[in-house]
């Protein structure tokens, strides 16, 4: 018995002999001040993260180890643990900012400014929360068509949780082939920190130059670890729904608004994947049988962006319209990336809207439009299209559904896009802030 216990010390004594804590501070190469929250990793997949002074508690068993050391607006720096073994800092050295695309007019124009987003400051019952180092992006569209670059980013927080604990914003574009985050649009941190609650917090972001894209932005809010930080629950009662909140640190005071108008406007990232959040998942209801979704709300974030523009952005008119009364339904039919469009074009050939397909899905000049109405209104209305040609559309709008994801969106000229899906070429145009189909093979070919 004496021998076992002799050997499991013994490993003990090993184990802790080879894990070794490491303490680090990482600071700016350009002014050595500390960079908080900074990102860490192995080439074993664990992390960690330096607090608000920059500093980290880093326990390793390899002195083989590399460690990575991220942060937004800085280069990575990969160091050996043995390297780490004799210095206790590390410095990131910062990117610099790329102002090739920001132009700069002998004349001043005068410029503009209006805020894009909720400028509400909610309920104080809802709020808008996540888990330590969670992202979660709320879509902000540019509905104004604004010419012009973001300046500051407000962010109104609740009283409850813990209104002293930092946060980090993220804007991201949105991706045009499918309605979600794309590309990260800051290029340094971003970092908020309230002190009471129930106020709203702003960070000016004009020195990053982001231009605010025609078809709208997310904004990300992160979640950070802080001295401070608490872990709270909190039930959320609203019109048609009830959860239990189980977050950590700042609460965002947020609005009930109608789910249809504010559907698949808020993700999560996980794992590095972008997924809906449930409560605004119009699938998700429809999947579980929900039918009166006009009556259900979603509780979306007071966030808000403030925008200096010296112009609209300018569209060109539509085609004259179809003849026959087709009232557009973005509702049933969003057209807000080229993955919604696909979809709004199956649902709309599954109810046999073809007038609907041909005046807004589609992009047909005034003569094909005229053509098409010409031939529909020779047919009878139970027989506006043929069972061929609609199964024929429908499984090559399939086809295209289930590929589109792994396409390359290049751009053809100004608002005129392509995707190609093997052999296949599909041109899309995005026009008055909505995504259309256009094809070589118009909708047309079919009379």
């Amino acid at each position: 018995m004496a021998w076992k216990l002799i050997l499991f010390f013994s490993i003990l004594a090993c184990n802790a002999a080879l894990c070794q804590t490491i303490n680090v501070k990482v600071l700016s190469k350009e002014d050595n001040q500390c960079i908080p929250f900074t990102y860490i990793s192995d080439n074993n997949k664990n992390k960690w993260f330096t607090n608000e002074f920059g500093e980290a508690e880093i326990e390793t068993s390899s002195l083989q180890d590399t460690l990575h050391f991220q942060s937004l607006g800085f280069y990575t720096n990969s160091v050996s643990v043995q390297t780490l073994q004799a210095q206790d800092t590390i410095w990131l050295t910062p990117k610099t900012i790329n102002l090739e695309e920001v132009t700069v007019s002998a004349k001043r124009a005068r410029l503009k400014s209006t805020s894009l987003g909720i400028k509400s400051r909610g309920n104080e019952q809802n709020n808008f929360s996540g888990k330590t180092y969670e992202i979660k992006a709320f879509y902000i569209p540019n509905n104004k068509k604004l010419n012009g670059y973001i300046q500051k980013v407000n962010v109104c927080i609740s009283d409850d949780g813990t209104p002293s604990s930092y946060f980090r914003v993220h804007i991201y574009d949105c991706d045009p082939l499918k309605f979600m985050p794309g590309k990260e649009l800051t290029v340094k941190n971003v970092f908020m920190q309230g002190s009471t609650g129930n106020e709203w917090l702003q960070s000016n972001v004009a020195d990053q130059y982001i231009k605010i894209p025609i078809n709208g932005i997310f904004v990300g809010i992160e979640w950070l670890e802080h001295s401070s930080t608490e872990q709270h629950k909190k039930i959320i009662k609203g019109k048609n729904f009830r959860y239990e909140i189980d977050a950590n640190g700042v609460m965002i005071r947020s609005i009930e608004k109608p789910l249809l108008n504010f559907a698949n406007s808020i993700f999560i990232k996980r794992e590095g994947e972008w997924i809906v959040q449930s409560n605004c998942d119009l699938q998700a209801h429809k999947d579980q049988g929900v039918t009166n979704l006009e009556d259900w709300v979603v509780s979306v974030p007071c966030i808000n962006v403030e925008v200096n523009y010296s112009s609209k952005i300018k569209e060109d008119k539509e085609p004259t319209p179809i003849r026959r009364r087709v009232r557009m339904d973005e509702v049933r039919y969003p057209q807000r990336s080229i993955s919604e469009l696909v979809n709004s074009l199956i649902l709309a050939t599954e109810d046999n809207n073809i007038e609907y397909i041909a005046k807004f899905l589609y992009s047909l000049t005034t003569e094909q439009l005229n053509f098409l109405d010409d031939q529909l209104d020779e047919r009878d209305p139970g027989s506006r299209w043929r069972e061929d040609e609609r199964s024929r559309y429908m499984r090559d709008l399939r086809k295209l559904k289930q590929s589109i994801d792994n396409g390359e969106l290049i751009e053809v000229e100004e608002k005129l896009f392509r995707v190609e899906i093997g052999l296949v070429t599909y041109y899309f145009l995005y026009h008055n802030s909505l995504w259309k189909m256009r094809e070589e093979r118009s909708i047309t070919s079919w009379y």
